[in-house]
């Protein structure tokens, strides 16, 4: 089993990639791992790996794609393109939907349970919830992230990860019914560039039996804590921080199993919901 990074120096694949990569190859004995950039004597279409993991800027998806040849599985770091259009273009890659994995590791966290417990609530006793809300705060800065510095926090984050567990809460039935009401964001102190590190979002679901249900959705960078919950009236659900999310998505990709990774319908969603922003 070959594993290819395509991208081996970039921030992700230093802290997140290569060492859980590093752990499934001891763990499993069978996974060679081969690191590439562009100062690789190695050429693109002569690596005929298993998988290849682009963790690169979505601006260079296609190139490295029309250089690789018949490529069996390629796992796509978010965001599927760094807005609509060029999700479009995406779209068109000469490659079989079975064969792309377009990661997004919220899908494997532990909080994704707690999202599911309460679309179960939802389904039985919708009166029962009089709102949701999505909380990600984190105390790093993102000024180490290139796409964040460029696009903030609602490209980075609510499009991406907040949007995952909202899409479980509710149930997939229900995203396209989803409305932005009021928007509030706030770029930090010193941030190097104009986008907003912080941003508030309050959605309208527009579904018999389930309008009267006000969802939050509140992320940041620069925060006084780290919090990732899910809230539900005066509960609070925390994601527990143990398990390794990108450990759980690898394996599954070995395996086959697209169930934790997204569509392009699913994609195409999470632009259709935010792309009016300000962003």
């Amino acid at each position: 089993m070959k594993i290819a990074v395509i991208g081996d120096t970039s921030n992700l694949a230093r802290t997140r990639i290569i060492p859980t990569l590093k752990n499934i190859q001891r763990r499993r004995g069978d996974v060679d791992i081969i690191l590439w950039n562009r100062s690789s004597r190695v050429r693109l279409e002569h690596m005929n790996a298993d998988i290849y993991y682009l963790a690169i800027p979505s601006s260079a998806y296609q190139e490295v794609i029309n250089s690789i040849y018949n490529p069996k599985k390629v796992i796509f770091e978010k965001p599927f393109g760094k807005d609509f259009a060029e999700f479009e273009e995406l779209s068109a890659l000469p490659l079989s939907e079975k064969s792309i994995y377009r990661i997004d590791h919220y899908m494997a966290k532990s909080i994704m349970s707690d999202a599911q417990r309460i679309n179960d609530l939802l389904l039985s006793d919708p009166l029962s919830i009089n709102n949701i809300h999505i909380k990600v705060w984190d105390t790093d800065s993102g000024k180490d992230r290139p796409y964040f510095v460029e696009y903030g926090i609602v490209r980075d984050m609510i499009q991406t990860h907040l949007f995952c567990v909202l899409r479980k809460v509710i149930g997939k039935e229900n995203v396209k019914h989803l409305r932005v009401q009021d928007y509030k964001e706030m770029t930090s102190k010193d941030f190097p560039s104009s986008v907003p590190t912080w941003a508030f979002i309050r959605l309208h679901m527009n579904v018999s039996g389930l309008e009267h249900i006000q969802i939050y959705l509140d992320a940041g960078k620069s925060m006084p804590m780290n919090k990732h919950t899910i809230s539900v009236n005066d509960v609070v659900y925390s994601d527990n921080y143990k398990s390794n999310p990108y450990e759980t998505l690898i394996e599954d990709c070995i395996r086959g199993d697209q169930s934790k990774f997204l569509s392009l319908e699913e994609v195409r969603e999470s632009f259709d919901v935010f792309r009016d922003l300000p962003m």
